[in-house]
């Protein structure tokens, strides 16, 4: 009877530290779920995403906080705003919405004027440079020069090469859809090693730059990193 008392103390000590021990990952768990960059290091891109309300629900939290709908008092306005416009079409009534007479000739009395902000059709434009090789009254030959942006028989402009780089390393998109972009909207069709190739040509013209940078930032006292990550095939990586 002594030998089954003791086994069941024995066996409560350990049920006993064991529920400690669970209490204790519970609590731990809990306190890394609460972590935010409010109350600790992380950055905000690692905080939760929040659900969004519900239309219903935002209405609700607004009638509650005493504001009505639309622009609040004093708030700036987000209205368009006029342009000079580069192209003015009238549109004149054809035949009078009463007795039906023409109205060809029937003066003007009033206007009214709505503004539509377009962007024109984009299309590559195609510039064939062609060197000319003249001969003098001497008899020597001299050929002319290409300009720098013509460094094939055939080949994209600085001005693709600038927006290819500005798609991929400022808006962060892939090569395939960078590819896809340029090949849709502006009928550039590339390749994705094409791509790569660009953005290695810009990285060098950057080099003397980055390099001053770095020399730079190194003797501040505060660099001001900032630690808002991006995702790489899913997953999270640090800038």
């Amino acid at each position: 009877m002594a030998d089954q008392i003791f086994q069941l103390e024995v066996k409560l000590s350990e049920l006993t530290a064991e529920n400690q021990a669970l209490r204790d990952r519970i609590a731990h768990l809990e306190a890394e779920l609460n972590r935010n960059s409010d109350n600790s290091s992380r950055p905000p891109s690692a905080d939760p995403v929040k659900p969004r309300q519900s239309r219903a629900d935002r209405r609700a939290a607004a009638r509650a906080a005493g504001r009505r709908q639309g622009k609040q008092p004093g708030a700036p306005g987000a209205n368009l705003a006029r342009r000079t416009p580069d192209e003015t079409i009238a549109h004149a009534p054809v035949c009078c919405g009463g007795c039906g007479g023409d109205l060809a000739g029937a003066p003007v009395v009033a206007t009214s004027c709505r503004q539509v902000l377009e962007i024109p059709e984009i299309r590559v434009r195609v510039t064939d440079h062609v060197v000319e090789r003249r001969r003098c009254g001497c008899g020597q030959e001299t050929t002319g020069q290409f300009p720098p942006e013509a460094r094939a028989p055939v080949c994209w402009g600085p001005e693709v090469r600038a927006l290819a780089i500005y798609l991929m390393d400022r808006q962060h998109l892939p090569l395939e859809r960078t590819a896809e972009l340029l090949g849709e909207l502006l009928d550039a069709p590339v390749s994705t090693g094409w791509l790569c190739s660009v953005q290695q040509e810009a990285a060098g013209k950057l080099e003397g730059f980055i390099t001053n940078l770095k020399d730079r930032l190194s003797t501040e006292p505060v660099v001001h990193a900032d630690e808002t990550g991006t995702r790489v095939s899913s997953r999270r990586r640090s800038t």
